[in-house]
Parts: C-alpha cells; sequence; structure tokens
C-alpha cells in the first residue's frame, strides 16, 4: 500500500500486461520476473509464472533460458522473504502469505452473518472504527 495507495490491482494489471508483452516478444526471463513481481502482488497470478515456462519450453526454449527465467523467478521472491528475514518478521510473513490462507479462509463461512461480522471484526480491529460506522463503509460500498 505504501509504494502503489489504494489501488493495489493497478500495479497488479500494469504487470500482467507488461509479463505479457515480455512472453510475446519471447523474452522469458523478463516474462517470469514480471510474472513473479504478479505473483507477490496477488498469489492467484502465479499461475501466470507456469505459463511462461510452459510457452518456453512449447516454444524450443534452450536449458540456458529455462535457467535464467528460473533464476529470473528466484530473485523477486528471495528479496522480498529477504528483507522479511531482515526485519525479523519472517515467520510472521509466511505464516500470513502461506498458512493463515490455506488453514483459516478455505473452508468459507456457514452463513452470510458470520462472513459479515468477520468483516466487521477486522475493521473494527484494523482501522480502529465503531462496527456500526463499519456497517455503513460496508453498506454505502
Amino acid at each position: 500500500m505504501a509504494t502503489i495507495g489504494g489501488r493495489p490491482k493497478l500495479l497488479l494489471m500494469i504487470l500482467v500486461v507488461l509479463a505479457a508483452w515480455a512472453m510475446h516478444r519471447r523474452e522469458y526471463p523478463a516474462a517470469a520476473f514480471l510474472g513473479t513481481l504478479c505473483f507477490l502482488t496477488w498469489q492467484p497470478t502465479l499461475m501466470l509464472v507456469a505459463l511462461v515456462f510452459f510457452g518456453a519450453f512449447v516454444a524450443g526454449a534452450g536449458l540456458r533460458t529455462m535457467v535464467a527465467a528460473a533464476v529470473a523467478t528466484a530473485v523477486p521472491v528471495l528479496a522480498y522473504e529477504g528483507y522479511y528475514w531482515l526485519s525479523g518478521g519472517l515467520e510472521a510473513q509466511l505464516f500470513q502469505a502461506y498458512t493463515f490462507p490455506g488453514t483459516y479462509m478455505s473452508h468459507g463461512f456457514s452463513d452470510p452473518l458470520m462472513h459479515l461480522t468477520s468483516i466487521v471484526d477486522v475493521w473494527r480491529r484494523g482501522y480502529r472504527v465503531h462496527p456500526a460506522l463499519s456497517l455503513a463503509v460496508l453498506g454505502c460500498s
């Protein structure tokens, strides 16, 4: 949020377009790098990185190109995780990114009221606003 503000999907879409353009030009390491930045913006776009490798394989890219694409994939992830490691927050970041979604978010909610209650609770704790204000904001959106 600090670098892009309240519109993180704008950055994602720019990166997706640049990755697709790099794929079109058969610049697979650049496409892998940009696809990985997409993944770090929104996890489901990891599929884009898989498509880069699939496209490179189908196009007959050599081993050197595939290794360069693998390195280009690893660099942003290592830099990202390295930041959290250096700042002492690696364990919390790994939990938030990988354990939390699979453990707490994949099961869904049994009813809409339970879902709405959880949203209000997140707003209340995260933004320190009264629950009634949270409901008003949700109602207006």
